[in-house]
């Protein structure tokens, strides 16, 4: 499986994230950019929870009251889209 684009709204310290993803993808930057933060929302979307927060309302953005992450990628050459929402303290899923 191989992610083509990801973004996300209202994530940790993302109001908007938008990112391209290559065959090989290298995420750098400074201390607290949101590296890890990157790599939890795609976690997220695989397992619907985080691995650094206990609850899902931990991962929303300050301020803020609900996220997005939504992921375009290809699959044994088929296109997928994947997307989750938390609002409300519910998540909703497409595939």
């Amino acid at each position: 499986m191989q992610l083509r684009h990801l973004s996300i709204k209202n994530f940790r310290n993302f109001a908007i994230g938008e990112f391209d993803l290559k065959e090989r993808t290298v995420i750098t930057g400074a201390n607290g950019s949101g590296k890890t933060s990157i790599i939890e929302a795609i976690y997220y979307l695989t397992s619907f929870k985080s691995f650094r927060a206990s609850s899902d309302a931990k991962v929303v953005r300050i301020g803020e009251s609900e996220f997005v992450i939504n992921a375009d990628g290809e699959r044994e050459g088929d296109s997928f889209n994947l997307g989750l929402m938390y609002q409300n303290q519910r998540k909703f899923v497409s595939v």
